[in-house]
């Protein structure tokens, strides 16, 4: 796996699985608590969640042209979300 990729996911998880008690720098404590923790309560339009969680439960295969770049790591050109 790829160090930055790594990297990245453990940062990752750590900003999303911290809390007030797990900090013990002050910066750290403030900058969880006036910033990442107000991140997190930002309200959310229940109509754009309905249509999330709608085509998260839609299992149909998605195929399709990709002009993009495309990955040398999935060759599929078909996608399931």
């Amino acid at each position: 796996m790829n160090i930055a990729h790594s990297v990245f996911h453990f940062f990752k998880h750590w900003l999303l699985e911290i809390d007030d008690h797990s900090l013990h720098s002050p910066y750290l404590f403030n900058l969880y608590s006036n910033t990442i923790r107000k991140i997190k309560n930002i309200p959310v339009d229940p109509d754009i969640e309905n249509l999330r969680n709608r085509y998260k439960r839609d299992h149909r295969v998605i195929s399709g042209k990709n002009y993009g770049a495309g990955s040398r790591l999935n060759l599929n050109k078909k996608t399931a979300h």
